[in-house]
């Protein structure tokens, strides 16, 4: 096996581990039982984890199913914006629930 084989090898490991974080962070909130605006706030940074970890996986497969490298880039980019967006939701709404604001 050359460099050449192990990459995608790589690259579909690393995917399925980015995969397997974020169901692993949702079972752990599950568990955990949480209420009110804490689970609302942890369940949007859970979902926006979840979306990181998906969209590198589309971008592996549309890259493996020919779909053109700069249009995938652009696929990519979006979803990983929409990722981060959930994650400063979830983040915004955990500062809210907490009542400190630096001012």
């Amino acid at each position: 096996m050359d460099n050449s084989s192990l990459i995608p090898l790589a690259n579909h490991a690393m995917d399925f581990l980015l995969i397997a974080a974020a169901v692993w962070m949702a079972i752990t909130v599950v568990k955990l039982r949480l209420g009110g605006a804490l689970s609302s706030s942890v369940n949007r940074i859970v979902v926006g984890a979840m979306i990181l970890g998906i969209a590198h996986v589309i971008e592996t497969l549309s890259l493996q199913h020919g779909m053109e490298e700069h249009l995938n880039e652009l696929v990519h980019r979006v979803i990983i914006l929409a990722g981060f967006l959930a994650l400063i939701l979830g983040i915004q709404s955990l500062v809210a629930g907490f009542g400190k604001r630096s001012e």
